[in-house]
């Protein structure tokens, strides 16, 4: 391989870890369950019916039992795969 051969496959295997490192990045945000809601086209009475079941991880936000619920993209993104 020339130098440019080498500097180019240098080239493509950076560009494609940044790509998974920005994906892996992306699923790790957190939504409020109003994002979530727009996100998954499910309704908000819907979300909290899936929390209350135990069908969907969720987090809290705040206090001790009475935060906001917050939901992490990885996590939605499963959920809505089953």
């Amino acid at each position: 391989m020339t130098d440019t051969e080498h500097l180019i496959a240098i080239q493509t295997r950076l560009e494609r870890i940044e790509r998974l490192l920005k994906k892996e990045h992306e699923d790790d945000i957190y939504m409020t369950i109003a994002e979530a809601s727009h996100f998954t086209r499910f309704s908000v009475t819907t979300l909290r019916r899936c929390v209350d079941s135990g069908e969907l991880a969720y987090t809290r936000k705040g206090g001790l039992g009475n935060g906001k619920l917050i939901f992490k993209k990885s996590s939605l993104t499963e959920w809505l795969g089953k």
